[in-house]
């Protein structure tokens, strides 16, 4: 992110402010705890590539889509480019055992733990089972990855990435069946975007390790997307992730949402991003900024989630766990923090409430824009003024800003414009109220939130920005404006709030 002297200003004038089908989980509520007693008192329902000989072996004796788990975690690994190294790393983080014995990794009696891996090569598709090595985790030792495979697919180049992605969600939810889902996709992300890929000659996804040594391919002008494959060149748009999302919704879970959605992945968590999943998805985590090449805090999830009861591991519960998780394994003695020291500067992370986005933020955000276009029309001159704060605001790639930080930074331009007038315009008192709306329904979506040190050091005074972890996009010039708004104005967010459209037309298209 980046801040100025005029940014510094308004800081210090912010310090001063107070019916379909469904899964085998609804047919047969039985738990596998139930199911498999005896097997549980023989220790067979355990995976054991000797004793069992094969997979299918071992599925086929106890029959796992016949009985339901609590948990059922479902990670869509994106690894056909560079990040094929981290995500073995991950792999082996979730899967390596611990010297206590006491603590769980991978898939228990309470958690399955499911990976579809696509990597650089002709490998293909592996879909993993992945359960705890009897080898304790060794960050300096061999990295091997030891689970079955359940199923190796060829790679069809005419296949998209959104099929492929429903396809797993559907054979995960089936062949799993659990009471809660949690379904991450892992790889580079760039935020919104409804367009489908063209056919470029050469990779041009902006790297997730870009504050790393890998550094930033370069970036055509079209800009968005996640799960990003460095060789067919496809993506997820976001329309086709919460296709993917709802079809199984409906399709397998009788409407009900699933419980989690986290984008382990760069600059997902946009409002624009989270409208579009709200309907399918209870609960969405992720990144604002360029995230740590790492990934998620796995190994802390599964443990969470292997050890605990069935009230510490609500839904909204491991949501919140998330961005705290992540923050900690990051910090200098963390298990991410010992071999990426510089990670805990950046990470902006945070879990919402997909309901209280479209019941509280979304209405307040419509409003907002619309009080921004009457103040903008009652003073047209206040256009210069308002995108001198959008230019020196802090910004993360793709041009999307903190909305905290927006709020906040508006509110202080508002009260200036004030202090130098002898007071408030009704307009400009009406924003203020529709300001404070904003921020309420904000610290109402934003369930839990992690910032690095970065935002927190005394001499930038970040900190003052009241940041939240969940931008949006704000176009910083009538060219950036143009060249997005076309791809921005399908969003559902735009539906749902017309008010925001309104202003950012009247701010740089008045009169169109």
């Amino acid at each position: 992110m980046r801040t100025s002297a005029v940014t510094a200003l308004l800081l210090a004038l912010a310090a001063g402010l107070s019916g379909p089908a469904v899964s085998a989980a609804a047919a047969d509520p039985s738990s596998c705890r139930q199911a498999w007693s005896k097997e549980i008192r023989q220790g067979l329902h355990r995976y054991d590539s000797q004793r069992d000989g094969s997979y299918a072996r071992f599925d086929e004796r106890l029959g796992r889509e016949r009985c339901v788990k609590d948990w059922t975690v479902l990670v869509y690994m994106a690894a056909d480019n560079d990040l094929t190294p981290y995500a073995l790393l991950d792999l082996y983080e979730m899967e390596a055992g611990y010297a206590s014995g006491i603590q769980a990794a991978g898939s228990t009696l309470s958690t399955d733990l499911v990976v579809q891996l696509d990597t650089e090569g002709d490998r293909g598709l592996q879909r993993i089972h992945v359960f705890q090595s009897p080898e304790p985790y060794d960050p300096s030792g061999e990295r091997g990855i030891h689970s079955p495979v359940v199923e190796r697919l060829a790679e069809d180049p005419r296949q998209s990435e959104s099929r492929r992605f429903g396809e797993f969600l559907e054979w995960g939810i089936r062949n799993y069946p659990s009471r809660h889902y949690l379904v991450v996709v892992w790889g580079h992300g760039q935020g919104w975007t409804a367009a489908r890929p063209r056919q470029p000659a050469r990779s041009r996804y902006l790297s997730r390790s870009a504050v790393g040594a890998l550094g930033i391919p370069v970036a055509e002008k079209r800009f968005g997307g996640i799960a990003l494959n460095g060789r067919s060149q496809d993506y997820l748009s976001i329309p086709e992730l919460r296709k993917g999302l709802r079809s199984v919704s409906r399709k397998l879970l009788g409407g009900r949402p699933i419980d989690i959605y986290a984008s382990d992945a760069c600059l997902m968590q946009m409002a624009e991003v989270a409208t579009e999943l709200s309907d399918s998805v209870e609960y969405i985590v992720g990144s604002a900024q360029v995230q740590n090449y790492l990934g998620l805090p796995y190994r802390r999830l599964l443990h969470a989630l292997n050890q605990g009861t069935a009230e510490s591991t609500t839904p909204e519960r491991i949501a919140r766990l998330i961005p705290k998780a992540f923050k900690a394994s990051l910090a200098p003695n963390g298990l991410q923090g010992r071999l990426a020291p510089d990670g805990i500067k950046t990470v902006t992370m945070s879990a919402i409430s997909a309901s209280e986005l479209r019941h509280q933020l979304l209405p307040t955000i419509d409003a907002l824009g619309r009080r921004l276009s009457s103040y903008l029309r009652e003073d047209p001159l206040r256009a210069i003024d308002l995108q001198f704060v959008l230019q020196e605001a802090p910004t993360v790639q793709g041009g999307a800003q903190e909305i905290g930080a927006f709020l906040t930074l508006l509110q202080a331009l508002v009260q200036e414009e004030s202090s130098r007038n002898g007071g408030l315009s009704p307009e400009a008192s009406r924003l203020l109220d529709a300001i404070t709306e904003s921020r309420k329904a904000l610290d109402r979506t934003v369930l839990a939130y992690a910032t690095g040190t970065d935002y927190t050091r005394a001499e930038t005074q970040l900190y003052l920005l009241g940041f939240r972890a969940l931008t949006v996009w704000l176009p910083v010039s009538s060219e950036d404006y143009a060249s997005r708004i076309g791809d921005f104005a399908s969003a559902g967010f735009y539906r749902l709030a017309p008010g925001w459209a309104e202003w950012l037309r009247e701010l740089y298209a008045p009169g169109r």
